[in-house]
């Protein structure tokens, strides 16, 4: 299993934690929102790492991984990112966003799952969106699961909270067929390639995972309740503050980091 980091963005909404240093070199609880993904990871048994840069790459300071460039970060979105590591996809790999952290047990739960597709699913997800805003839909994507646990939306503005059966946090599994589909949606994109309605340069991860579903394929939900994190605001890096630090402590006393 190897692991792909997507971590281009400028992350204009975490300013002025941003001005001088990439997003996911924040630091939270003492260490680098990176460092510490990259430690669950190793300590998970995960050691080969890329990470896709962009604003101030060349900031990214995490020794042991593969560092690759999206240079056109400013004009693209996750997809277009994830592209610029097409070669990196193995016929087992774990995709994550830069500007989350979780504990191991999560990334645990993704690696034992049986499916080609799986994506990380909080359940506790209200609470925790209840401290980042004063309106938990303002923020929150769609999320809808069958009684299997398949996703059959994702990544839509909800209208109400029973549009939202639990909150996807940017941490995907791709194995076997799986990793085929995902292989086969990244190759030959180009600017006016539509997924979901955008074009590939624009289109996020969720658009991409509503495409596999619409071109029939499974994708489950991995269900955890877990003090992950997301840093997207001074708000959040100081409710991250608060949140994560009991585990990071647990994994930087392990040696991980």
């Amino acid at each position: 299993m190897n692991a792909i980091i997507l971590a281009a963005g400028c992350g204009t909404r975490l300013r002025p934690h941003t001005d001088a240093k990439p997003k996911c070199m924040v630091e939270v609880c003492g260490a680098p929102l990176l460092r510490t993904q990259v430690a669950v990871m190793r300590r998970c048994g995960v050691t080969d790492i890329t990470v896709v840069g962009g604003y101030l790459a060349h900031r990214l300071e995490i020794r042991g991984v593969t560092r690759l460039v999206n240079p056109e970060y400013g004009t693209s979105n996750m997809v277009w990112t994830l592209a610029r590591a097409a070669q990196a996809v193995s016929d087992d790999v774990l995709v994550s966003y830069g500007d989350i952290i979780y504990p191991p047990d999560v990334l645990e739960l993704m690696q034992r799952s049986p499916h080609d597709i799986s994506v990380a699913v909080d359940l506790g997800w209200r609470a925790y969106w209840s401290e980042r805003f004063d309106d938990v839909l303002a923020d929150a994507e769609t999320l809808k699961m069958d009684e299997d646990g398949h996703l059959t939306e994702i990544g839509k503005k909800p209208g109400s909270l029973d549009e939202i059966q639990g909150q996807y946090i940017g941490l995907m599994h791709f194995c076997g067929a799986g990793a085929d589909v995902l292989r086969a949606l990244l190759s030959g994109l180009d600017d006016a390639t539509p997924i979901e309605g955008r074009p590939a340069r624009n289109a996020y991860m969720t658009d991409l995972l509503q495409a596999m579903i619409g071109q029939g394929h499974q994708v489950a939900a991995v269900p955890f309740s877990a003090p992950w994190c997301e840093v997207d605001s001074p708000e959040d890096l100081a409710i991250a503050n608060r949140r994560a630090c009991g585990w990071i402590a647990a994994l930087s006393g392990e040696g991980a980091t």
